[in-house]
This record gives C-alpha cells, sequence and structure tokens, in this order.
C-alpha cells in the first residue's frame, strides 16, 4: 500500500467467482455467514422491490426459503419425448465457505453458487429431478467490505452475480421450449448457467452502476474495444492523478474472465524517482491480447471515497 498525500492508493484484482463444480462434504454457516448473507440478501431484495435489478432473481431467492421451485414441464408437446412430464424441484442451500471444496473455484474468489447433487428418478412416465444446490460466501473478504458504502455495493453485486448463476437456469427450465425439449428427451443442458459469463457480467455491472447513483456516487462508464493482433500489447488512459487529490483513498481493481483475449493485465501509476506517487500524470491500464477461447469482458474500476469511475474492456 503507498501513501498519497494522505490518501492511500491499492492495486488489485477484483476476485468475483466462477460457478463453483462439485461440492463435497458441505459444511453448515457458521453464525457471522448467515448474518452476512441475510444483511446483503436484505438490501438485494429492497433492490429488486425498487426496480433497480436488471434482471429478476425471484426464484433462485425463494429456493433459498423452506418452500423450494417447483417446474412441471409437459412432454407430450415435444416429438421423440422419452417421457410424459418432467419434474424438477430445487433447494438452494447457504454452506460454510471453504474454497478447498472445488477445484474450479477461481484463487481468491468470494463467493460461489453450485448446481451440485441431483436425485434423478422416472416411474410411470414421469422423470423427477431434485436439486439441491449450495451458494458460499466468503465471510472474511466480505465482513471488511461491509464496512464502507460501496464495499457494501461490491458485496450486493457479488450475491447477485451468484444468485444469477441459479436463476438464468431457472428462466430456461421455465420460458425456453429448446430446453424443454431437450430434457424430455433425457438431455439436461446447462449452458444457462452462463459460466463464461457472457451476459451476467452485464447484469451485474448495470445493478452496481445503478446502486452506486443511488447512494450518491460520481460514474462515467465506456468500453473500449481492443485491436485483434494477436501478442500485441495496449494500454490506455484512464484518467490523471490530479482528478482524485484530496478525495479520499483510492483504489484500482480489475477483473479478468479466463479465455477472453487479454492478459497480463497491469495498472501503471506516474511516480518520481522516489517512487512516490505524482500529483500530476496519466494513470494507465496496460495488457496484452491472447487468443479467445470465451466470451467475456474485463472490468476495472477507479474508486475513491468522494467519487467512482468504473469502466469495462472487452477483448477482441
Amino acid at each position: 500500500m503507498h501513501v498519497w498525500g494522505g490518501s492511500a492508493l491499492v492495486s488489485t484484482r477484483l476476485p468475483v467467482s466462477l460457478v463453483s463444480g462439485e461440492i463435497e462434504n458441505p459444511q453448515r454457516p457458521t453464525e457471522e455467514e448467515k448474518e452476512l448473507f441475510l444483511a446483503i440478501a436484505e438490501r438485494l431484495i429492497k433492490a429488486s422491490e425498487k426496480e433497480i435489478l436488471p434482471h429478476s432473481i425471484h426464484d433462485v431467492v425463494k429456493s433459498l426459503s423452506t418452500e423450494p421451485f417447483r417446474k412441471e414441464i409437459n412432454c407430450t408437446v415435444f416429438q421423440e419425448s422419452q417421457v410424459e412430464k418432467v419434474r424438477i424441484r430445487i433447494r438452494t442451500l447457504l454452506i460454510s465457505w471453504d474454497e478447498s471444496q472445488s477445484g474450479k473455484l477461481e484463487e481468491g474468489s468470494f463467493g460461489a453458487y453450485s448446481w451440485n447433487e441431483c436425485g434423478i428418478g422416472i416411474k410411470k412416465g414421469i422423470k423427477t429431478l431434485k436439486f439441491t444446490n449450495y451458494l458460499m460466501l466468503n465471510p472474511e473478504e466480505l465482513r471488511e467490505k461491509e464496512r464502507d458504502d460501496f464495499g457494501k455495493i461490491e458485496n450486493e453485486g457479488l450475491l447477485y452475480h451468484e444468485l444469477l448463476h441459479g436463476q438464468l437456469l431457472i428462466d430456461a427450465m421455465q420460458e425456453n421450449l429448446s430446453w424443454q425439449e431437450k430434457v424430455c428427451r433425457h438431455d439436461f443442458d446447462f449452458t444457462p448457467v452462463d459460466l463464461e459469463h457472457r451476459v451476467i457480467y452485464d447484469f451485474q455491472s448495470d445493478f452496481m452502476k445503478k446502486s452506486a447513483v443511488e447512494k450518491g456516487y460520481q460514474l462515467t462508464i465506456k468500453r473500449i474495444k481492443t485491436k485483434s493482433e494477436y501478442g500485441s500489447e495496449f494500454e490506455f488512459v484512464l484518467g490523471d492523478v490530479s482528478e482524485f487529490i484530496g478525495k479520499g483513498d483510492i483504489t484500482l481493481m480489475y477483473y479478468v474472465p479466463p479465455g477472453c483475449g487479454i492478459s497480463n493485465m497491469e495498472f501503471e501509476v506516474p511516480r518520481d524517482a522516489a517512487r512516490n506517487i505524482k500529483t500530476r500524470g496519466p494513470i494507465k491500464i496496460k495488457g496484452k491480447i491472447t487468443p479467445k477461447t470465451r466470451q467475456g469482458k474485463c472490468y476495472y474500476w477507479v474508486l475513491h471515497s468522494g467519487g467512482h469511475k468504473k469502466s469495462s474492456l472487452s477483448g477482441p
């Protein structure tokens, strides 16, 4: 951490998690984990009531209650169906944080949603799918963020992100005829969980933007497309140091989804010969173009206690 005119400047990666894989031996959440979840979830519910969530999470939230989500699909309307009906039941349980339980968790992740255990049965032409899904949140990281307004917005964005991994597949179960036809043929399609984050980051970013504005933060949002020459380097100017002098702590953060075509991301802040941060000069973000194997956008934030700038950076 560097001292900057009485303000702290921290440069870090923003660890937004991916969907986890199979979680073995889940443990009950601690009292602190339950309290943190309930506090953040209550704010999400209020955001929903104010209609600032860009995509509803009603059904997955319901699955966290004592009443599971249920859906019955009539398979007789589809040709080559293997059964007459498919009945789906989904429960989501908050479990204790343990990053060692899933090899698919990214290092430094703050949370995960897992489509985990599924009991399958077929009787008299009716196929039954009973899911027990798991949600876990990193209490150490969330606890620290709950101490300030923007940290609370980050926590809300994180929980919204994780619950969308559940809601988007539930949406397909309810509305997508192609998905319903597949499950009637014994082909369960997990694609809607959005493992590659084709839509979740946009939903999360939009929600965080609206939540920040509501709390009085100032935002500037722009999307930048990089050139497509693989192996080439790029840099963009985010702003000038002078814009942030005297405005409280400064934090630079970024998140890069795996395989989205951008690597070696770093921030560059102007310094003098003694390595002290200058009072003027450009703040830059730099990186390298790599072959793209997945859809995705990387995001960077320039945050300060008197305001907030945030942008997303698209891969080639």
